[in-house]
């Protein structure tokens, strides 16, 4: 990277929209990048420096350069919140569906998936109005609907289940938007999700409930929500382990009382 170019991201970095058109004017690349391949336009995107992305756009920044994790510009802002930079990116030809491949980290993730992962409902809500695909998988086959379940970002699911995102999909493990919930805990998206239509007793690759993780990992207010849904108590893992056992092995003395209350048995 030229010392022009460097010049040119720290200047994006610190919001001095004169000195980035000056640079540009003089002849810098407005694809300059750092080593690992974040373009100014992404770190334009990821500083929320709105007037500095229009700037490179202005000068032939190009949209659609990834970064070594698969990040475009668009992603970037998308996983901020960033809607002004959104529509200008989106105008300038962003591909809303873009997934990069074989990169490090975020490999087929989309610009949705980051959003939904960041609890970015705006973003959610602008992507899906410009056609980006719902039931899009990454390279696990998670979807956008499982990302914003595992980190409990309730309005972002709201925002998928309304616009008809799978509730009974399931990654490489077989894990569903429910099991991504249960397993962090987050046990207002376990109720929406099971008046969504969750099936409250789907099984993993090896077996495994989503009662059997709540009780393993001691949320008990999911582990009730999951019961009162009908959860089976009896169920076993490929390895015969029952959620009851799970819970008496790791001490959770308050979810084995409500697991015996439910008719498990030791």
């Amino acid at each position: 990277m030229s010392d022009e170019s460097q010049v040119l991201l720290n200047a994006i970095v610190a919001g001095q929209l004169t000195t980035v058109a000056d640079l540009l004017k003089r002849g810098v690349p407005p694809d300059a990048c750092n080593q690992e391949g974040g373009t100014a336009l992404m770190q334009a995107a990821k500083e929320h420096q709105t007037e500095i992305v229009r700037t490179l756009l202005r000068h032939g920044a190009k949209v659609e350069l990834t970064d070594i994790h698969g990040w475009t510009a668009l992603k970037y802002a998308s996983s901020r919140g960033c809607i002004e930079i959104m529509r200008l990116l989106l105008e300038a030809g962003g591909n809303v569906n873009h997934q990069a491949e074989n990169v490090m980290t975020f490999s087929g993730w989309t610009a949705l998936m980051h959003a939904a992962a960041s609890g970015q409902r705006e973003s959610c809500a602008l992507l899906l109005k410009q056609g980006a695909d719902v039931e899009a998988k990454d390279s696990e086959s998670e979807t956008a609907l499982m990302k914003a379940a595992g980190a409990g970002h309730l309005e972002c699911l709201k925002v998928l289940v309304a616009r008809g995102a799978n509730i009974h999909a399931r990654d490489v493990d077989g894990e569903t938007p429910l099991w991504k919930a249960t397993f962090n805990g987050h046990s207002e998206s376990v109720v929406l999700l099971l008046d969504g239509g969750a099936e409250v007793n789907t099984r993993n690759s090896v077996g495994q409930t989503a009662l059997f993780w709540a009780a393993q990992l001691g949320f008990t207010m999911v582990a009730k929500q999951l019961l009162n849904r009908g959860a089976d108590v009896t169920a076993k893992t490929d390895n015969g382990q029952t959620a009851l056992s799970a819970a008496q092995l790791k001490g959770h003395s308050e979810i084995v009382v409500l697991l015996k209350a439910a008719g498990a048995k030791s």
